[in-house]
């Protein structure tokens, strides 16, 4: 599914929508609707992202089964999501620095 981010294509794929596994996007999303989602990476040279709802996901599947909880608890599922990826970046990093040290 392409996603429109003012004037950006960002690519939600099939296997970043849930979980579980997703038979019928048609069933999830139609043309038109409006999604949160996360960016897991951009391409600034093309002008392109690459989208996630799978990771705001409180519970392996909840897209599947109610993405308009998902939708609504998105920005703290994000958050907790960030921070969690901030953790593991320090605790790379003092782990990279004992190596070296």
């Amino acid at each position: 599914i392409f996603v429109d981010i003012n004037g950006v294509s960002g690519l939600l794929h099939i296997s970043q929508i849930s979980h579980d596994r997703v038979s019928d996007i048609d069933s999830l999303m139609e043309v038109g609707l409006q999604v949160k989602c996360m960016i897991l990476s951009q391409d600034k040279n093309k002008g392109r992202m690459s989208l996630s709802t799978k990771v705001l996901e409180d519970k392996p599947g909840d897209m599947v089964r109610d993405p308009e909880q998902v939708f609504k608890t998105a920005e703290e599922v994000a958050a907790r999501y960030k921070q969690k990826l901030e953790e593991e970046r320090k605790a790379s990093a003092e782990v990279a620095e004992e190596i070296v040290s």
